[in-house]
């Protein structure tokens, strides 16, 4: 099965979009630890907190998934 890595997920966008695929297995990421953690178990996913911004923080998560 395929994986769908969300960024920004925790509000907004990120967040809807990550709802509407709520059936799929989704990993997901964002800065807000709270709601990502709320988010993230209501839909059953994996998650991590990441600034996708931040190079370092991102090359970590990536290595992580075997990216």
């Amino acid at each position: 099965m395929k994986n769908i890595i969300l960024t920004g997920a925790a509000n907004g966008v990120g967040k809807a979009v990550a709802e509407l695929l709520s059936n799929k297995k989704l990993i997901l990421l964002d800065i807000d630890e709270n709601n990502l953690k709320d988010l993230a178990e209501r839909l059953n996913s994996d998650y991590y907190v990441c600034d996708v911004s931040d190079e370092k923080q991102s090359k970590f998560v990536f290595r992580m998934l075997d990216i």
